[in-house]
């Protein structure tokens, strides 16, 4: 295509480009990225902008109160207790020889200088600094620790629905599995050489693990690959295209994609390549001109602590399925070494199907998916929380809220736990802050003078908002 424009980080899957640059500097695409990322990393959860707009709003009631305190001991108290100042009273807090105190205190000589002491008393004491300060310290805190571990998160929004989450979604190749499958046989075909540089020649423009296999595993042979003429990707299914020294179309895809495409492949055939794809990943078909020309086995290997990962889940009472592309013999065998049972498993997916099973479950459950490919990018961004795989691609890393940085999958299991906790030390940040607040600010505007002749100087008020704000921030960093 002449003329068409391309934005940055896209992925040529088809053939040779020749670029022009438009756009340098702040004006580039990349620029406004960077931007958009960090616009989305300072994203505040739900819980911490209600938190703010009550803080804000908590400053305009303090001060109402402060100089309704004023006039009321001014004006009001001494009509209600007209003898309130004439008595001695030894229980004070504020009982001081200090000069300040004294004028300001228990032995104020009138109500106005009581009046100012309270309403001092109700403006230090306050602390909407608590409110404020009872979400970003714990997701500053969580945070941090997520990076030690190797997790990182876009946002303490996202943390926040990390918590809520309750269905998980694996993709199986390259993430339960490590993507990077090998060629473990050739089926239905007298040169096997011949149909790997067939196969590896067309997928050698291609980004997909398969094509990364193929061309590996020619290389390692020293096979010449012949120049493209050109191709056609279709996603989830395979690759077509034509070679110099080939006459005529060939494919390369899976078993069902090929029948579409109108190759024989007759019924024997068939359920050999079923009962071979127990035992290996997965089986692509290569075909020139409508004919069959054979079959590449491929296998793969489970991540190390893929079992491990999903027996802790399930522990955690988390609902498990298993979303693959992969053709139902396979997942099924998989499924059971992961400890899976069918009915957890969906198979021969396109990425439009799997983004459909996603859309659906999200109307009752809170769903994460985990992934790491190209495919796997609209399922990312359409699920809840998105979880990318730090050795997947960078679209599917850019399209996740969550990234588990390294080829491990265990961070997953501890930032669902690490989110729960968090929102568990919010929710205590905040009883304590509302509770502080609810029973300090009464105190201080003198509720208990009249009776108990219990009274808060500034100086003491002052000690308590400053406790209090400790107590948030000594919380917060408790988080474990």
């Amino acid at each position: 295509m002449r003329g068409g424009e391309i934005s940055n980080g896209s992925l040529n899957l088809n053939s040779t480009l020749r670029l022009k640059v438009q756009k340098v500097g702040g004006d580039t695409s990349l620029a406004k990225l960077v931007n958009l990322i960090e616009s989305v990393q300072a994203n505040k959860p739900p819980i911490q902008r209600i938190a703010d707009t009550i803080a804000g709003k908590f400053t305009y009631f303090v001060l109402i109160l402060s100089t309704s305190s004023f006039f009321f001991w001014w004006k009001g108290a001494k009509q209600i207790w007209p003898n309130l100042l004439t008595y001695e009273n030894n229980e004070l807090v504020t009982h001081s020889s200090h000069t300040l105190h004294s004028s300001l205190g228990s032995n104020a000589e009138n109500f106005l200088s009581l009046a100012i002491q309270l309403s001092i008393a109700v403006l230090v004491i306050s602390c909407p600094c608590a409110l404020g300060l009872a979400t970003p310290t714990v997701i500053t805190v969580a945070s941090g620790k997520a990076a030690k571990k190797g997790v990182l998160f876009k946002g303490g929004d996202k943390i926040e629905i990390a918590s809520k989450i309750n269905h998980i979604i694996f993709d199986k190749t390259g993430t339960l599995t490590k993507g990077e499958p090998f060629i473990v046989d050739y089926k239905k075909n007298d040169d096997n050489l011949f149909l790997l540089k067939i196969s590896a020649s067309l997928e050698s423009e291609s980004r997909h693990p398969i094509a990364n296999a193929l061309v590996k595993e020619a290389k390692k042979q020293n096979l010449d690959l012949l120049p493209i003429k050109n191709i056609q990707t279709e996603s989830g299914r395979g690759i077509s295209g034509e070679l110099e020294s080939i006459n005529g179309l060939i494919n390369v895809g899976s078993i069902k994609w090929l029948i579409s495409k109108g190759i024989n492949i007759d019924e024997d055939s068939q359920k050999s390549i079923e009962t071979e794809e127990i035992y290996t990943n997965t089986v692509i078909g290569v075909s020139i001109k409508n004919e069959l020309l054979g079959f590449i086995l491929f296998g793969d290997l489970l991540r190390e602590d893929s079992i491990e990962v999903v027996e802790t889940l399930r522990k955690n009472k988390f609902t498990i399925n298993i979303l693959s592309g992969d053709r139902k013999q396979t997942v099924v065998e998989f499924a059971k070494k992961i400890g899976c049972n069918e009915s957890e498993i969906k198979s021969e997916l396109l990425p439009e199907m799997k983004l459909n099973i996603i859309e659906n479950l999200k109307l009752t459950n809170k769903v994460a998916m985990i992934g790491d490919g190209i495919n796997d990018a609209p399922a990312l961004a359409s699920s809840d929380l998105g979880i990318a795989v730090g050795s997947g691609t960078q679209i599917a890393k850019a399209n996740a809220d969550v990234v588990l940085m390294g080829d491990q999958l265990n961070g997953l299991p501890y930032a669902l736990g690490l989110a729960k906790k968090t929102m568990q030390k919010i929710y205590q940040n905040l009883f304590w802050a509302f509770g502080y607040n609810l029973i300090a600010i009464p105190i201080a505007a003198g509720v208990l003078f009249p009776k108990y002749g219990i009274l808060l100087t500034p100086s003491i008020a002052a000690l308590l908002m400053a406790t209090s704000s400790i107590t948030v921030v000594i919380n917060a960093l408790s988080l474990d």
